[in-house]
């Protein structure tokens, strides 16, 4: 397992970077990404294709396709547009819109996620995840498990409120001997 960039962050954080613009087999994706675990590495993968980043194998990290002098000028901060996303929480009781996702009727008093779009520039986010304020979060929504970047804070606030979730997804630390 080889990714683009490999980046040492703080806390032992192995941020791999994988730029994928053309297409490949989704598991081929999904074998080099269990491969980074495996390796004590997050990785984290961009793609500038919507067609690619629909695909649900790995959490994408979509960004327009811009021409190389805009990429390589150093002020010229590249927006990711999908993959990140903002977590928040409502309450399930009178004021809930609609009936309780999980009883599909009636408020059941729980707290239930919901997301939204957050747009972050490309360096500010690699840089962000590789100090660990960023993760790589499953949320169930309804009936639909989907799997995006999220500030660390908006993730440890979901798993507060519903405890028995799944937790960010980590890579296990590597023993060294």
């Amino acid at each position: 397992m080889r990714s683009d960039v490999l980046i040492r962050g703080t806390d032992g954080v192995l941020l791999g970077f994988e730029s994928q613009l053309s297409s490949r087999n989704p598991r081929e994706i999904q074998a080099r990404d269990v491969a980074a675990r495996r390796a004590s590495v997050l990785d984290a993968w961009q793609t500038d294709s919507q067609e690619m980043a629909q695909d649900t194998t790995v959490p994408w990290l979509r960004t327009d396709r811009v021409p190389l002098e805009l990429i390589m000028k150093r002020d010229s901060p590249i927006p990711f547009r999908g993959g990140i996303r903002r977590i928040e929480l409502a309450k399930c009781d009178e004021r809930f819109p609609g009936p309780c996702p999980k009883k599909r009727s009636g408020k059941c008093g729980d707290w239930h996620p919901t997301t939204r779009p957050a747009e972050r520039p490309f360096d500010e986010f690699i840089r962000d995840a590789a100090s660990g304020l960023y993760v790589r979060a499953i949320i169930k929504v309804k009936r639909t498990a989907f799997e995006f970047w999220t500030p660390t804070t908006d993730h440890t606030a979901y798993l507060d409120a519903a405890p028995d979730q799944p937790s960010a997804v980590t890579p296990r630390q590597r023993q060294v001997q």
